[in-house]
Formats: C-alpha cells, sequence, structure tokens
C-alpha cells in the first residue's frame, strides 16, 4: 500500500484533518504523514485549534526536508502538495522536482475564487489597484514558467470542485460534503429563530499576515462596536437574537460582540437553521446557498482598509446579484434582505462546490479510488 504524504505550509487542525480524509485513508490501510513546513513558509505561524498527532512531522529547514526524504522509499510514495508556490520559495520547489515524486494537488477552497464578468475586469484596468495587480499576475504567471520549464516542477494529478480551472479528477467541496452528511442526519428542526453572523476572525485571521502579507491592521475595537451596533439594531428590528458563527481558527474571549453567544465550529447547523445569514467573504457561504438562506453582505470603514480583500468582498455580492453594505456609513433601515436568486444558487453549487457526475460520491471514495490505482 502507498504511502500519502501531505507536504503542506500550515499546522493541522481538526478541519484539515477531517477535509483530507486522513483517518479514513489511515482505516484503508495507507500510512499517512503529515509534513508540516508552517515554519519554512511562514515563521511564527499559530494556530489555536492545531492538534498534535504521531503521523506529524515538523520540517523547519531545507536541511529537515532533506533528511525526511533520505528516509522514505520515493517510489511508494504519493505526495498531496499544500503548500503556495511563490518567488520566495522556489529554492523549496526546486529541492521537490529533484525527487522526481508523484505530486497531487487538491484544491479544497475552490469557491474562494469567483469568475470576475469581463464588465468587472474591465474595471479593474482603469482602477488604482491595476499596477499592483498586474505586478502580482506577471509574478505568479512568471513563477508558473520557472517552475514547470526551469525547475521541471509539475502535479501529476489536480483535483478541484471547481468548473472554471482545468483539473484531471473533480472532488465536492468539503462544505458541500458536511452539509449532505448534516442533512442526513438532522432528525428535529430547532424551534428558537435566530439571525447568524458568519465570523471571518478580522482582523486577526492568520490569513491577512501570513499568506495575504499585511503590514497594516484595523482597529479591532472599533470593528466590534461596529458590528455590536449593528446587531443590537438586527435584533431590535427582528425581535430574535444574533449569534456568533465563530471562524475555526478565532480565540475570543466571549465580550467582544456584545457578549452574543459564540460558537465555534457548528457553523453548517447555525446557518442551516438560522433565519438569515449576515457575512462578509466567509467561505461559509457554501452553507447559506446550499440552505437556501437570505443573506447580507457587509463591509466596515477598517475592511475597506484592505484593498484585496474588500474588491473580493464586492465581487463575491456581485455574484450573487446583491448590494454591500458599509455598516459604519449607512442608514440601516435601507438595508434590503433578501433570498439568493435559484439560478444564481444553482449555478455557484455546480461551478464551485460539486459537479452532477460525482456529486453522489464522497471524497473519500474518489480519493481512495485515485491512490489505490497509482
Amino acid at each position: 500500500m502507498k504511502k500519502i504524504i501531505i507536504l503542506t505550509g500550515e499546522p493541522l487542525t481538526m478541519y484539515t484533518e477531517r477535509i483530507l480524509c486522513i483517518n479514513e485513508f489511515i482505516k484503508e490501510g495507507f500510512n499517512v504523514e503529515y509534513w508540516d513546513c508552517s515554519q519554512y513558509f511562514y515563521l511564527g505561524l499559530s494556530l489555536s485549534d492545531s492538534v498534535l498527532r504521531d503521523y506529524i512531522f515538523k520540517i523547519k529547514t531545507l536541511h529537515d526536508l532533506r533528511d525526511a526524504f533520505s528516509i522514505i522509499n520515493i517510489q511508494d510514495a504519493i505526495f498531496i502538495l499544500g503548500a503556495a508556490m511563490r518567488w520566495k520559495y522556489q529554492t523549496f520547489f526546486k529541492l521537490l522536482s529533484q525527487k522526481q515524486c508523484v505530486f497531487i494537488k487538491i484544491d479544497y477552497y475552490a469557491n474562494t475564487s469567483i469568475k470576475i464578468p469581463l464588465k468587472e475586469q474591465i474595471k479593474i484596468i482603469f482602477s488604482s489597484r491595476f499596477l499592483e495587480l498586474l505586478k502580482r499576475e506577471m509574478m505568479n504567471i512568471t513563477f508558473s514558467y520557472y517552475n514547470k520549464y526551469i525547475n521541471g516542477f509539475k502535479y501529476m494529478y489536480y483535483l478541484t470542485s471547481s468548473s472554471i480551472v482545468t483539473s484531471t479528477h473533480k472532488i465536492n467541496h468539503p462544505d458541500y460534503e458536511e452539509y449532505q452528511e448534516y442533512i442526513k442526519a438532522q432528525t428535529l428542526t430547532p424551534h428558537m429563530r435566530y439571525i447568524i453572523f458568519s465570523d471571518i476572525y478580522f482582523p486577526f485571521h492568520p490569513d491577512l499576515k501570513y499568506f495575504l502579507a499585511y503590514r497594516v491592521f484595523s482597529n479591532p475595537k472599533e470593528y466590534w462596536k461596529t458590528l455590536t451596533n449593528f446587531f443590537d439594531y438586527l435584533e431590535n428590528r427582528f425581535n430574535m437574537p444574533v449569534i456568533i458563527a465563530a471562524h475555526p481558527k478565532s480565540e475570543y474571549k466571549g465580550n467582544e460582540f456584545g457578549n452574543r453567544e459564540i460558537v465555534k465550529y457548528k457553523s453548517c447547523e447555525l446557518i442551516a437553521n438560522s433565519q438569515f445569514v449576515v457575512t462578509h467573504t466567509s467561505n461559509s457561504i457554501s452553507f447559506a446557498v446550499l440552505a437556501n438562506k437570505p443573506t447580507i453582505f457587509i463591509t466596515t470603514n477598517g475592511i475597506k482598509q484592505y484593498k484585496g480583500f474588500n474588491s473580493h468582498l464586492y465581487s463575491l455580492a456581485k455574484f450573487f446579484q446583491k448590494c454591500v453594505y458599509n455598516i459604519d456609513k449607512i442608514n440601516y433601515d435601507s438595508i434590503s434582505i433578501s433570498e439568493i436568486p435559484f439560478n444564481i444558487r444553482e449555478k455557484y453549487i455546480y461551478d464551485y462546490l460539486t459537479s452532477k457526475e460525482i456529486q453522489n460520491q464522497s471524497n473519500q471514495q474518489i480519493l481512495c479510488n485515485l491512490f489505490k490505482g497509482i
């Protein structure tokens, strides 16, 4: 049986352990190793919900990586690669390319890359961010060319739930599978009526610092105050509480949102049973779409400082034919709450979350069948 080596730039968490089907692979007889390269890629990165497992190996330097390769039989190994491909890591990928391993890319976050309509692309050309975006895109293209034709690095298999990119195999988005499992297991309909805020742990989400490389951060107290005032309004207007579906990477003390209930690891269930959803750009928008929940997209003065992040928020809302409300500026009474149109929901589901040919299969089945055939 092949050894599965997951080589990634993040510490292992309960969430990644689940979506990577690690326990299922072990039950199938695969020998699994998790090579945690987070301190090589993002020195200082720490996640509150990281877990300890016997199969985790820490890779902090290129020397550690060489040592790890020296004690395995490469011919019997399958590498699932989850590391960011950037210029400053070219030495890392050069070393990988020399090993001539079976490299697999599994895109579990396909719904974070929404196809931008041509009209919006033209607007970007005339925006103040054009040169910044052009520079970033040119660097990505150049590095991709360098990695493929000079380093000789390439993926043998590329798996994604997105229909807008080229792939070798289709998988389901983890949120799609979690929602299907929740629907099958649900026995009672909760009687409590509530509003859900789908949290993104702003401005402390580690992605902002380590992956998106922001260096200036918004004032969290101002952000929390803005949201608290808005939630007060919603509760008074609709006569129901606002519950915070906390981001898995969050570390809240409990009083950030006016002492409202903060719940981690239950976004699917909370959103599915809510009356409507308030969000920024949370990946859990998938649950709102699948459960057909009315959704409000909001921003704040603090979020608007993060140009790329805020731009993605507006693109996402536009995809769903929704407005983005800056709750630091608008009159709350002007906010409109409505469901996402059926045709838009269906397009999102089959463009980014699953495909009709594999929607009734599990990722565990798809991946195990692939690995056993390699």
